[in-house]
């Protein structure tokens, strides 16, 4: 086969599966909580295709469009884990309570921060690269 695996490539899902998963998710985003119409949901792969992840239900959740964006090709657990601090239940059920994107925004700000930080005190122990 010329592109590999053609059963973990990402595909179109039906509109009764997304139906089902929004009514089990309550209609709600499962990381914010937020409550947003079925249209302003994507379908989300908590393990992505890109790192092994399968279209089964099992693998599907349903995410308000910005944290669909904010998760990118993380996987369900590195998100939570990453945005706990937030209020994102460590389980897979949406909080209880919507949480606002601001504090979503904070910790990105700070991880970034945190990153560049390393990268810098990387550089200048190390200002040819030699051992990175």
């Amino acid at each position: 086969m010329l592109f590999g695996n053609t059963e973990n490539r990402r595909k179109q899902f039906s509109a009764e599966l997304k139906q089902e998963i929004y009514k089990e998710q309550r209609n709600k985003c499962m990381y914010c909580g937020r409550k947003s119409e079925i249209d302003l949901m994507d379908i989300d792969h908590k393990n992505p295709i890109s790192k092994g992840g399968s279209n089964t239900k099992r693998n599907l959740q349903l995410l308000c469009r910005t944290c669909n964006t904010r998760k990118g090709a993380t996987t369900d657990r590195q998100f939570r884990s990453k945005f706990k601090s937030a209020g994102v239940p460590p389980t897979q059920t949406p909080p209880a309570t919507p949480i606002p994107q601001s504090k979503f925004d904070e910790i990105a700000k700070k991880t970034a921060t945190v990153k560049a930080k390393k990268a810098r005190t990387a550089r200048q122990q190390d200002p040819f690269g030699f051992f990175r």
